[in-house]
């Protein structure tokens, strides 16, 4: 999971880009709900953005997005994987 803003490196947020971004695409093809899908979207966008950028000021509020989209995703896939092996 994503570190904190002041943690991160230029390689940590390009990391952490591709975390978002492997996530968004997994979301995609396990169908998840479309709030979901745009937050994902929203995170990986911004994220991939930063890495041009790394000290922006508004680097603080995306990656608090951005690991909350990862959150919500994680939390829905694991409730989906219980349904599916109940």
């Amino acid at each position: 999971m994503a570190q904190r803003e002041s943690d991160l490196t230029v390689e940590g947020l390009a990391r952490f880009h591709r975390e978002v971004a492997d996530a968004l695409d997994l979301a995609i093809a396990a169908d998840a709900p479309l709030p979901l899908l745009r937050k994902l979207a929203a995170a990986s966008g911004f994220t991939e953005a930063l890495r041009e950028v790394p000290k922006h000021a508004l680097m603080g509020g995306i990656v608090s997005e951005a690991t909350a989209a990862l959150a919500e995703w994680q939390k829905w896939r694991n409730e989906r994987r219980a349904t599916i092996v109940a």
